[in-house]
């Protein structure tokens, strides 16, 4: 039975009782008081009411844990949609990043590759950043310079990574060893998902990878799961229970 019609029906048992009792309080109320007939509630009545009361309310606090736990799984999952689209931005407006500092920015001397989110197994939370490499016109190879602009999120409490599917080419994250990479670049505005043992963007932004779509399952500690879906032909993001 749902939970909810459970304890509507028991809170009308007990609305119910203290209003029969009230009546037959009022009632004794207006006899004449004799040694044989006092006003007043009988024990039973008392009891029943109160582990009535106390069943409608250890309901109640059950359904509201279980409903926070299943708004968390949905926060994370809007909460990372939001930030796979704002990397999704970055990378198709070729945002090199900002400040003094070397990690927080792509150098005017090298070309950005584009933007990433970085996942794993049973991870609480992902990884934002940037990638930029040095083109050598002479041997026509990149070498990558460290991620830039990279920042950390955190799921709530209790919510991890399940999984993360791709198609058409096959990636996945069961291997604790392994990570997915979703890269968003900026040349070509195409979407590459991948699963690698490091980033490994010079082998993510092959054909082999491209327009791969990807679903991403976050699950909480009661279960309840939310999934991400990234198409990579479209750059569609949504998400789904």
């Amino acid at each position: 039975m749902n939970s909810k019609y459970l304890v509507s029906g028991i809170w009308y048992l007990v609305m119910h009782k203290i209003f029969v009792l009230g009546r037959k309080f009022k009632t004794s109320n207006q006899q004449p008081a004799t040694s044989n007939h006092m006003p007043g509630f009988t024990l039973i009545e008392l009891l029943i009411v109160l582990v009535l009361f106390g069943l409608a309310t250890s309901l109640i606090t059950a359904s509201y844990v279980t409903f926070e736990r299943n708004q968390r799984v949905k926060t994370a999952a809007q909460n990372l949609k939001n930030d796979v689209r704002l990397a999704q931005n970055y990378g198709s407006t070729g945002y090199k990043g900002l400040g003094g500092v070397a990690t927080d920015k792509c150098d005017s001397t090298r070309t950005l590759e584009g933007w990433y989110i970085k996942l794993s197994k049973n991870g609480t939370g992902y990884t934002i950043g940037g990638a930029c490499y040095f083109y050598n016109a002479g041997t026509g190879t990149k070498t990558y310079d460290p991620p830039f602009g990279v920042k950390n999120y955190s799921f709530p409490k209790g919510v991890t990574v399940l999984s993360v599917d791709c198609a058409p080419q096959a990636c996945s994250i069961d291997d604790p060893t392994y990570s997915a990479y979703i890269l968003f670049e900026t040349a070509t505005n195409r979407t590459f998902i991948g699963s690698f043992a490091t980033a490994d963007f010079s082998n993510l932004s092959t054909e082999t990878y491209a327009k791969n779509t990807a679903t991403i399952t976050v699950v909480g500690s009661a279960g309840s799961q939310y999934k991400i879906v990234i198409e990579g032909t479209s750059g569609d993001v949504y998400e789904k229970k």
